[in-house]
């Protein structure tokens, strides 16, 4: 159904240019198009990125959690891991999505918010102890993983830049062995 959209949001758009050529009478050209978002065509690249950037706030919120709350050494790696991970894929986000012309943190609408957790959910996590902090903070980790990889293969369905597929595919691969990880230490 997006593609549908999308290919009519693009049909309109280039039927909008005709005219106003065809209409203005003059010798001067309509301008052209913003290269950044080939008519409109990439706007689900664009929420994929805004989405993803508000799924890797919330990660490193997650793993700030387990780093100082966790009983268990190997959730306390598990946790300093994935926040290693996110600094580098947080960069190519804000690089991504300033070939758009956008700017990261900007949008956050979309839906991107459906690979989120509700602030509830983190709170409840928060306020376990020791040996249920672990448990429940794996629980939350796979579960977030989980959104993460969905939102991503709605990019690999419906996207068309190949850069943002190209991170949408390595989000897929990373989320999954790290989902494993956590599913291992969980037991």
């Amino acid at each position: 159904m997006k593609i549908i959209v999308r290919l009519l949001s693009a049909a309109l758009v280039a039927a909008a240019a005709l005219l106003a050529t065809g209409c203005g009478g003059g010798d001067s050209a309509p301008a052209p198009a913003p290269a950044t978002a080939r008519n409109g065509l990439e706007r689900g690249d664009i929420e994929f990125l805004h989405g993803l950037a508000a799924q890797q706030e919330q990660s490193a919120e997650i793993a700030g959690l387990a780093a100082k709350r966790a009983a268990d050494q190997r959730v306390r790696d598990l946790a300093a891991a994935l926040r290693r991970q996110r600094g580098p894929e947080t960069d190519r986000i804000t690089a991504l999505l300033a070939g758009f012309g956008e700017r990261a943190g900007a949008n956050t609408e979309g839906s991107g918010q459906l690979a989120l957790l509700g602030a509830e959910r983190i709170a409840a996590v928060a306020a376990a102890s020791d040996a249920e902090f672990d448990r429940q903070w794996l629980d939350l980790v796979i579960e977030h993983h989980g959104r993460a990889v969905a939102l991503a293969q709605s990019e690999l369905a419906a996207g068309i830049d190949g850069d943002t597929q190209a991170l949408a595919r390595e989000i897929v691969t990373t989320r999954q062995a790290e989902t494993a990880a956590a599913r291992d230490l969980r037991g």
